[in-house]
């Protein structure tokens, strides 16, 4: 199984979680490849489970020998010159099943359209949570020397 997210902290994140999740009452071998590792393609068929960025899979040559699923976070990238694109091209024409989900996948039937044919996304299923209301009260305060400080350090970062 691949895991894929476009970002390195999100797919940090997103291992880590799977790590908490499954360990130790599972033992499922996973392993998080980034630019950052060291492991090539030849060591990614040991692990059950792959997190990496679609960068990192588009670089390595055969990265999707051996998959058989894919799952695609935050697919709405898969648009335009996005690495999602052909990594999701070659998935549908090797036969790997794809599972891919997103917060927001678009704002028009349109722009959903182009990332279910990118994916070969199939069925489309929309989940609707209900918010919490949200209380909000802003405050007003002078700022003292210390605000006032920590202010420019901000802006300096910045």
């Amino acid at each position: 199984i691949l895991f894929l997210a476009p970002t390195r902290p999100l797919i940090d994140q997103q291992w880590s979680a799977f790590q908490k999740l499954t360990r130790p009452q599972y033992d499922i071998s996973s392993a998080l490849i980034t630019g950052e590792t060291n492991m090539r393609v030849r060591d990614w068929k040991n692990p059950k489970i792959i997190f990496s960025t679609p960068q990192t899979v588009t670089r390595a040559r055969g990265a999707l020998d051996g998959i058989d699923l894919i799952f695609f976070d935050e697919c709405h990238h898969a648009t335009g010159n996005y690495d999602y694109v052909p990594i999701g091209a070659e998935a549908q024409r090797r036969g790997i099943a794809i599972f891919s989900f997103s917060a927001v996948p678009g704002d028009t039937q349109e722009k959903i359209n182009v990332i279910k044919r990118n994916l070969g996304i199939t069925t489309l299923v929309n989940f609707s949570t209900r918010m919490p209301a949200r209380f909000e009260q802003t405050i007003e305060v002078q700022m003292d020397f210390s605000l006032k400080r920590i202010d420019e350090w901000f802006l300096e970062l910045f």
